[in-house]
């Protein structure tokens, strides 16, 4: 999977217009960066906004509810199993590491 994709690339993917691309800029889900004078997202991008069409699709959700949806599952794929997030697991092991 490439680090970015050309606005026209991603809507292709995806099966979206250039403005509906556009709108979800606007409601904030995905990001643009321009280089060259030619608009790329991220691989993140097309990942977040495939995840909210797939809600909105199947579920009926808002852009809205779906954009949480979305960032709630990233946030619980970092869940250790005992109920801790694994980036802070990680860092309380470092430090206590470097303390010892």
């Amino acid at each position: 999977m490439p680090d970015f994709f050309l606005a026209e690339h991603l809507a292709a993917k995806l099966g979206l217009s250039q403005k509906e691309l556009s709108d979800f800029e606007a409601r904030g889900v995905i990001r643009r960066v321009v280089k060259n004078g030619r608009t790329y997202y991220s691989s993140q991008d097309f990942y977040r906004l495939k995840g909210v069409l797939h809600f909105m699709r199947s579920k009926g959700l808002s852009v809205e509810a779906a954009r949480a949806w979305v960032e709630g599952a990233a946030e619980r794929s970092l869940q250790h199993p005992s109920g801790t997030n694994w980036r802070g697991d990680v860092r309380a092991r470092r430090s206590v590491e470097q303390s010892g």
